[in-house]
């Protein structure tokens, strides 16, 4: 019944919320296309995730409600800081062998670090972070209700000391990409300084400020003005109360704040 409802639904362009799997509810359907950033940006705005499909049923939830003409991203990525490991989902749990494809994933052209529900297949399939051959292959993004797995840690540290304690929560310290995720790290742990996974490499005037996973910071995070880099001594970033990011010493008091590895 639930599948001829969706499918009525689908007919007069009615985004269906699905309310019987957990963790797979509310879904919007995006429909142009884009990269998985942009996707994953998206669902953020939206205070949403990219979705993580555990079972056969729940991609076949997805492409039932979105409908079966277009491709879907998924949470799932490669850990860009042990690329040769497994694919995963944000919260860390590997992503289902009998799920994929057969034949996939297969890394075609060494950049395939990313994972879409491919609509012929109604499988996954592994793809590069960029709308993948988008004239051939466009995928589109799909967003589901998803909280925020943030953990607020109690006392100040240094950088070393907050990624190292991330790390062994199996997460990794926060890599805000816009003003939206700033604010959900405040609704969660309060209006504090916290620690970013960012940092400067290697550690000298005019070299660029990236996080872990080598990507770049947004400029418009940046308090204005910043990074200044004062006394050549500021060399890792922090979120400076509700202002924005700023570099500090990497010894500097700081709490850290953790999230998934949503690569």
């Amino acid at each position: 019944m639930r599948v001829n409802l969706i499918g009525c639904m689908m007919l007069v362009g009615i985004f269906f919320a699905a309310t019987a799997n957990a963790g797979m509810e509310n879904i919007y359907c995006h429909n142009v296309a884009t990269g998985w950033e942009g996707a994953k940006d998206l669902c953020v705005g939206r205070n949403q995730g990219l979705p993580k499909p555990k079972t056969d049923e729940d991609i076949q939830l997805i492409m039932t409600t979105c409908g079966p003409d277009k491709n879907r991203w998924t949470q799932g990525a490669k850990n860009m800081l042990y690329p040769q490991g497994d694919f995963q989902y944000g919260d860390g749990s590997v992503i289902p062998q009998n799920l994929w494809a057969p034949g996939t994933p297969d890394n075609w052209g060494g950049d395939e670090d990313h994972v879409n529900i491919d609509k012929f297949t109604f499988k996954l399939n592994d793809v590069r972070i960029e709308a993948h051959y988008p004239s051939h292959y466009p995928i589109y993004a799909v967003c589901v209700d998803e909280v925020p797995n943030y953990y607020c840690h109690d006392s100040e540290t240094t950088w070393e000391e907050a990624k190292a304690i991330c790390e062994g929560r199996n997460q990794v310290l926060i890599q805000p990409r816009n003003r939206a995720e700033i604010d959900a790290v405040h609704n969660k742990c309060g209006v504090q300084n916290f620690w970013t996974a960012a940092r400067q490499y290697p550690a000298k005037p005019g070299n660029p400020f990236l996080y872990l996973d080598n990507t770049n910071i947004p400029n418009e995070l940046w308090i204005p003005g910043e990074p200044n880099d004062v006394n050549n001594n500021e060399d890792c970033v922090n979120i400076l109360m509700q202002y924005g990011l700023n570099d500090r010493p990497c010894s500097f008091p700081t709490y850290p704040v953790c999230q998934d590895k949503y690569y």
